[in-house]
């Protein structure tokens, strides 16, 4: 059913994801993105995990973390995407700076944000 962090199948995710209460499914991500943690996961990974565990604050360092990632790769428009994410909403005003200069470095590189 499992493989390491991942269902094996989409319809197994499914499956689970539509018989598992909503405290039950908040409570595997969170764990998700702790063991992620743990293994140096994919930012963008854990930011995703703790969102859906109800926990969007703790997210906010990973979505940053995901957008360098992205722009390291020349995924400039995913970067943009994240930085834009971050630039919007996150409350740390340093973060959310550093988001806004990233993006203005990114302009030209992308079609549209």
């Amino acid at each position: 059913l499992v493989d390491g962090l991942a269902f094996a199948h989409d319809l197994v995710h499914e499956a689970v994801r539509a018989t598992t209460p909503d405290p039950i499914r908040a409570l595997l991500h969170r764990r998700t993105a702790e063991a992620l943690l743990g293994l140096h996961g994919a930012p963008a990974r854990i930011a995703h995990h703790l969102d859906a565990a109800g926990e969007p604050d703790a997210a906010w360092p990973h979505r940053f973390e995901a957008a360098e990632e992205a722009q390291v790769r020349g995924a400039f428009e995913q970067a943009a995407a994240w930085y834009g994410q971050v630039r919007a909403g996150d409350p740390s005003p340093d973060r959310a700076e550093r988001a806004a200069e990233r993006l203005a470095q990114l302009d030209g590189l992308v079609d549209e944000r």
